[in-house]
């Protein structure tokens, strides 16, 4: 176990990394003034310090009670402390010496706090923050296998919505693309613009806000493709849409968390690795132009591959439920200590399918084709979202954030399972009427009934 030590006149800190010491620190300074101390979950980090109270008047003299506290306890606690009774006898400078011991519990970031309060007045107090304390995870080797088996899929998948792109349909809706960017505009305008402003005008923490703008920025998913065909909509233009976002993220994504994560992030203290997101989306980009390739050489076997995708989507889905659900599955904590974030999460796809039908109808859309745009806008790419979160952006901040993508997964389809019900239920009671027409209409039955009148 690693224990910090930060004293008044000097600092030593003692990591897995390295040794140093920072000399020049003395009254003068407040810790507040102190960096960040970054630590890992299990971690305890010692500070001494003094407590420096100059009362300006008589109101200060008297017993006073000495306390200090983290204020998110879920993240840092303090380890046996005891809050100090101490006299205040003059106007004179005040000052506690005070020890504490602080042990990193989980994800995310703490502040540790002083104060002193009068006994007999508890409304005069002096109170100060000292420090914050922030609380990263180690990567585990399940962590890793889930990494690997993601970059897997997430190739596989997009090499085989390759072999199923029709060369002369794409070529097609490239001389009037008019629909395609549509879908392009809700996709990279609409989305990035929405995500980044429920991240800030929401109030939450920037963590996760970076996390929602992330899943707002990434391409479009191929679940849209099978919901479209489900829904009855332009399965060509769909599929077409993907292949175009998928390949546009590479110049797009960088583009808007560029743009937009100062919102969140200081771009001054934190550097957006954007080379690493580039390799990440390069996972999805060269995949479409090597299976658009493998169709052309070989489209018995490429078309043999497409029939078998809906299987391999499946067991994705389910690799990610299970094995995704233990390997992370301190995201799902956080989503428990953090509720209020479900409903924002939810709000961003259901955005997209409303504003994504609206902008297609609004431009005289077909129907077949505003459900495909609509689908397309809401459903984001949640496998590269997460692969940059949690291995590209820096941490804690790409650990929390990755909460976000999680939500925004569960909480897409649930108006669309609602609309299958609607279409499911309307179906069933007209099914009554459809088969007493089709009876009715029928001449042998006609016939029939016409044998037994005579």
């Amino acid at each position: 176990m690693k224990i910090l030590i930060i004293a008044l006149f000097s600092v030593i800190t003692v990591d897995s990394k390295e040794q140093r010491i920072i000399n020049g620190i003395n009254q003068s300074i407040p810790m507040s003034n102190i960096s960040p101390i970054k630590l890992f979950e299990g971690e305890k980090v010692f500070f001494s310090n003094n407590f420096n109270l100059s009362p300006s008047n008589e109101t200060f003299l008297g017993n006073a009670t000495f306390k200090c506290w983290m204020d998110y306890e879920k993240v840092g606690v303090l380890i046996n402390w005891k809050n100090k009774q101490i006299q205040i006898g003059s106007t004179s400078n005040v000052s506690v010496n005070f020890s504490v011991l602080v042990l990193a519990k989980r994800l995310g970031g703490s502040n540790l706090i002083c104060s002193l309060n009068l006994s007999n007045n508890s409304r005069v107090k002096m109170e100060k923050k000292l420090i914050e304390i922030i609380v990263s995870r180690k990567q585990t080797v399940a962590e890793l296998i889930f990494r690997i088996v993601v970059s897997i899929f997430v190739i596989f998948l997009t090499f085989v919505m390759g072999c199923g792109l029709d060369k002369e349909i794409i070529l097609g809706y490239l001389k009037k693309p008019i629909s395609p960017l549509i879908g392009f505009c809700s996709q990279f305008v609409f989305m990035p613009l929405v995500s980044a402003a429920l991240g800030k005008f929401t109030g939450i923490h920037p963590a996760f806000g970076l996390g929602l703008l992330t899943i707002g920025c990434s391409p479009g998913g191929g679940a849209s493709n099978i919901w479209t065909i489900l829904f009855g909509g332009d399965m060509d233009l769909s599929i077409t849409m993907t292949f175009i976002s998928s390949c546009a993220a590479l110049a797009m994504m960088p583009f808007w968390m560029f743009i937009l994560s100062r919102f969140f992030i200081d771009p001054n203290s934190v550097q957006i690795p954007y080379g690493s997101i580039g390799l990440n989306l390069l996972q999805i980009v060269l995949p479409v132009g090597i299976g658009i390739a493998f169709q052309w050489k070989w489209d018995k076997a490429a078309e043999t591959l497409v029939k078998k995708v809906k299987i391999m989507g499946l067991v994705f889905v389910i690799f990610i439920l299970t094995y995704g659900s233990y390997a992370n599955f301190y995201i799902y904590k956080l989503m428990g200590d953090y509720t209020y974030l479900l409903p924002i999460g939810a709000l961003l796809p259901w955005l997209g399918f409303f504003f994504g039908f609206i902008l297609s109808v609004v431009t005289r859309r077909k129907k077949s084709q505003a459900i495909a745009i609509s689908l397309e806008t809401g459903f984001q790419n949640i496998g590269i979202a997460i692969l940059i979160l949690k291995f590209s952006m820096p941490q804690p901040d790409g650990d929390l954030g990755s909460v976000m993508p999680i939500i925004v997964a569960l909480f897409t389809p649930m108006p669309l399972y609602v609309g299958m019900l609607f279409i499911y239920i309307k179906k069933c009671l007209s099914k009554p009427e459809q088969l007493a027409t089709e009876v009715k209409m029928d001449p042998v039955v006609e016939q029939t009934k016409e044998n037994h009148s005579q």
